[in-house]
């Protein structure tokens, strides 16, 4: 018994002395998971036979506004997931939650004049134009966050409050205009010309 005790104590040390995943390395594990989880979330919805409860989180309809799901719900789970990390490392990156949400900001504005400046100019609206302003958008996301963290290692004060507060009013958005969409062509489905879950 004694013996086992020390083993797992000799683990315990192992992991929690082990070492910690560099800033480079966390961003681009950022990214595949976001770009893995968009992309399976596109079909929540649809999966869970039109759930209303997952359509605060998943796409109810190809409109532009409602693909902003796809960006925001995998940086924020992201974030909570590197936050876990971080802290069993018992360390932490200054501004970490402040940066991300700007993050997640940039990325959802991106993926909105992207989309809509592409639709300006071709006047078609493309599937496989669609999936690369995803996938531009997040890695722009993500590069913007790896370079802001670098930039500023001082603590920012109030900047976690701040960031808390924009994933607040950002997802607060998204589930409100999902059942209240307002009717103007951001939140049409370009197919259909339904609203929100119409």
């Amino acid at each position: 018994m004694q013996i086992i005790m020390q083993k797992v104590g000799l683990i315990t040390m192992y992991i929690q002395k082990s070492k910690i995943f560099s800033l480079g390395i966390q961003i681009i594990a950022g990214f595949i998971f976001v770009s893995a989880f968009g992309c399976l979330l596109h079909f929540f919805f649809e999966w869970t036979s039109e759930n209303h409860i997952i359509a605060a989180f998943s796409p109810v309809n190809e409109s532009p506004w409602e693909h902003l799901k796809l960006v925001y719900y995998p940086i924020l789970f992201f974030l909570i997931i590197q936050l876990i990390y971080l802290k069993n490392k018992r360390t932490s990156i200054p501004n970490l939650i402040w940066f991300t949400a700007l993050s997640a900001l940039l990325a959802m504005l991106l993926t909105t004049v992207i989309y809509y400046t592409y639709i300006g100019i071709t006047g078609k609206n493309t599937e496989w134009f669609n999936i690369a302003i995803f996938f531009i958008s997040v890695c722009s996301a993500y590069i913007f966050n790896y370079n802001m963290i670098k930039s500023r290692t001082s603590k920012i004060h109030y900047s976690s409050l701040c960031g808390i507060l924009i994933f607040i009013v950002l997802g607060a958005a998204l589930i409100t205009f999902t059942y209240f969409p307002p009717h103007i062509p951001w939140f049409a489905d370009p197919v259909s010309g339904s609203f929100g879950l119409e």
